[in-house]
């Protein structure tokens, strides 16, 4: 059995190592779809359904619709391909949730489980039934797996200590009060502000499971780093862990160098498309009324460090064996490139384009960041040619960081035909039809969009032959 365990973890490290190195020229991206999520959607609609059936319909509606949400969410997030798998990705958080179990074995193991999200917001979440949602845009920010487990423990505990349902249940209470009726009826009556009003009172009872109180989270911190304690893991990387997401939206302000970039002899950079136009009414950038909830914006992380530190005086870690470095490191770089799909999936074309080119900086022969990017300017001049860009690219702020900013501004200072021939040459110059889908796959829109008759053939004949069984093959053979 101890050989057995053994030659499986080699054979995961040696999956790691061979990926990690290959990364450098191009990635593949985790699939969106597979048996394995298959079993875990029939697993929650199991104990949905099961849970549904001790709720009655007509006494109990507001609960029967808060569940009924709950459970409409999760199955749009497999639907829409937000969650990931891959064998040596998912084994490997596996293995820390075997660990915590392991150290914890009263914790309701049948109940919980682990998915890996695309979503590019740093954030893990705990979607009320033992679902624990992890961000790839959080593990990227991640030092080391200990952290990462402090995560899980974390989620695990919001699970234990019935958070999710409980705030429902509040939440319902709030909404069937004498005092919440009261105020409906009063931004019913209100002549001018009546939307926002409602959408505070909205927010107040909102159902996401995301959102949890201070004490929620110091309770949360609490048990955490007790289930953690109990582990072969480094407990003192929980304060480490909350310090991250402490600092967590300091960006990156490196300078892109977009002349450099995109520079190309058959299209000299234009200096205008860097202009910053400047209006009397400003700038303002299009955001959801909900926006996206990460561990930065849970409350107070520092206060939530100092609740922690006095339960670590006088602890001395003494396992060192637990951490595979190279698989950790793998699986966050693997986070990095999957947090810039994830931009893409979720059709922020602009955050995308900024991230793509951000990770470029250090794999700037990268195959699938290339076409990645390459992707961006085809569905640019798409949405651009519908006079939908603003669907996908926000507009620009002097409020965001000054780099995303500066893309922004390049984006909308781009006429059509130029979005086209900008994609069009930085493709040509960076590798054209070459052996990566993603590349191979953009290469062809972008011949497509130019008019490139004799360049779109050759990109469809590589493509059919090379990836018969290609993630973008319905789309290339439609045409």
């Amino acid at each position: 059995m101890h050989l057995r365990c053994l030659l499986l973890g080699m054979s995961l490290l040696a999956a790691f190592f061979q990926g990690f190195g290959q990364w450098e020229m191009d990635y593949s991206p985790m699939a969106s779809q597979s048996s394995r999520l298959d079993s875990v959607f029939r697993v929650i609609q199991g104990n949905h359904e099961a849970q549904m059936a001790t709720v009655d319909a007509k006494k109990q509606k507001l609960l029967h619709e808060a569940l009924s949400m709950r459970f409409k969410n999760t199955k749009e997030k497999i639907d829409k391909g937000y969650l990931l798998t891959d064998p040596a990705t998912d084994a490997f958080l596996h293995r820390i949730l075997r660990e915590i179990f392991r150290g914890n074995p009263t914790l309701p193991q049948k109940d919980l489980r682990i998915l890996l999200s695309c979503f590019p917001w740093p954030n893990a979440s705990q979607l009320g039934d033992g679902t624990i949602l992890l961000n790839a845009g959080l593990l990227s920010h991640l030092e080391n797996e200990s952290q990462l487990a402090f995560v899980i423990c974390h989620e695990i505990a919001h699970y234990v200590l019935d958070h999710v349902n409980g705030d429902i249940r509040k939440r319902i209470a709030l909404l069937e009060s004498k005092a919440t009726k009261e105020q409906l009826a009063e931004i019913q009556r209100t002549e001018y502000g009546a939307r926002s009003k409602a959408i505070a009172l909205l927010k107040e009872v909102s159902y996401d499971a995301r959102r949890h109180s201070r004490v929620h989270e110091i309770a949360a911190d609490s048990l955490a780093l007790e289930l953690l304690l109990h582990t072969a893991y480094d407990a003192r990387q929980a304060v480490a862990c909350l310090g991250i997401m402490d600092a967590i939206d300091q960006e990156d302000s490196s300078d892109l160098h977009l002349d450099q970039v995109f520079a190309s002899k058959d299209l000299p950079f234009n200096p205008a498309w860097l202009r910053v136009e400047s209006t009397g009414f400003g700038y303002v950038e299009t955001k959801s009324e909900f926006d996206e909830d990460s561990l930065k914006t849970h409350p107070d992380c520092a206060h939530r460090i100092t609740r922690l530190v006095p339960r670590l005086e006088g602890y001395e870690w003494k396992s060192k064996e637990v951490n595979p470095i190279p698989a950790f490191e793998a699986m966050k770089l693997r986070s990095r490139f999957e947090s810039v799909k994830g931009h893409f999936t979720l059709d922020d074309i602009g955050k995308c384009l900024y991230a793509a080119l951000r990770l470029r900086q250090t794999y700037p022969d990268n195959a699938f960041l290339n076409g990645l990017i390459g992707l961006c300017f085809n569905q640019m001049h798409a949405a651009q040619k519908n006079h939908e860009l603003g669907k996908y690219v926000a507009i620009p702020d002097t409020d965001l960081p000054k780099q995303y900013n500066l893309v922004l501004n390049f984006i909308h200072n781009l006429k059509l035909s130029e979005v086209a021939k900008v994609g069009y040459y930085f493709l040509q110059n960076h590798g054209g039809a070459t052996a990566s889908d993603y590349q191979l796959y953009a290469w062809w829109g972008s011949c497509k969009i130019m008019g490139d008759v004799a360049g779109q053939g050759v990109a469809k004949d590589m493509y059919l032959t090379q990836f018969p069984k290609g993630r973008f093959l319905t789309q290339i053979q439609s045409q």
